[in-house]
């Protein structure tokens, strides 16, 4: 076997905050755009996120209501609520503005912090910081985002922010 010390490095155990740019209508007070801040979260946070927003039940057979049963395992009915699971990565990765500020909730009328993408950005605004967190969570390459871009799935392509490591937590 060969050395493991390549893949036991303490850096791969923590979770990076990476400075990503921020839209034209959060300034500062002398003007400049405020830059948001993103926790690289693990890919084992974010299948919890997932999990999270996935409800496993019996599946049942309409007409005889009895449960589906293939090869003697009974099949299971999953729903997943993909738009609450997305909301979620954001507030969790999003570090600066913090979405789970209790005086931010406030101002925006929020009970729940996952409500909080949806009140704070608009929709087109919304989108991009999606794909700006993605990139930042490899849940997305900058290829596919060439790729996007190119099909007009995406923001403009003068949309492209820059994304600097800031700190190791």
């Amino acid at each position: 076997m060969g050395n493991l010390s390549a893949f036991m490095r303490k850096e791969f155990k923590t979770e990076t905050i990476v400075e990503i740019e921020g839209f034209d209508r959060f300034r500062d007070e002398k003007g400049n755009v405020l830059p948001f801040k993103v926790k690289k979260l693990s890919y084992e946070k974010i299948n919890q996120i997932r999990d999270f927003h996935s409800i496993e039940k019996v599946a049942y057979d309409k007409k005889t209501r009895k449960p589906v049963v293939v090869d003697g395992i009974v099949a299971k009915d999953i729903k997943y609520d993909n738009d609450k699971a997305n909301a979620n990565i954001v507030v969790e990765a999003l570090v600066y503005p913090n979405l789970k500020d209790k005086e931010l909730m406030a101002f925006y009328d929020c009970d729940e912090y996952i409500q909080m993408p949806s009140k704070l950005f608009t929709p087109i605004e919304y989108v991009e910081l999606m794909r700006r967190i993605w990139l930042v969570l490899g849940l997305i390459s900058p290829d596919d985002d060439e790729e996007d871009n190119r099909k007009g799935q995406s923001a403009p392509e003068d949309e492209n922010p820059e994304i600097t490591e800031i700190k190791n937590s």
